[in-house]
């Protein structure tokens, strides 16, 4: 059994490279951001929605605007 979980934040901060073993989505709410996926680089926007499959590993870079994003 999972927990699940809706997180919205407000920042611009780097997160280490990682994986979950369920589905996640990101949908930028505000700003912009930059999302390392399995050694591809995305620039997502306000209104852009990227799914990463369980397992992907993925992290987030800096980019020097705040933004505000929804996860789930």
């Amino acid at each position: 059994m999972y927990d699940y979980f809706i997180k919205i934040s407000i920042r611009d901060k780097e997160e280490t490279v990682h994986w979950h073993d369920i589905l996640e989505v990101i949908c930028v709410l505000t700003g912009k951001m930059e999302v390392l996926l399995n050694n591809n680089k995305y620039s997502l926007k306000k209104d852009d929605i990227l799914i990463l499959n369980g397992e992907d590993v993925h992290r987030t870079e800096k980019t020097g605007e705040k933004k505000i994003t929804l996860v789930f």
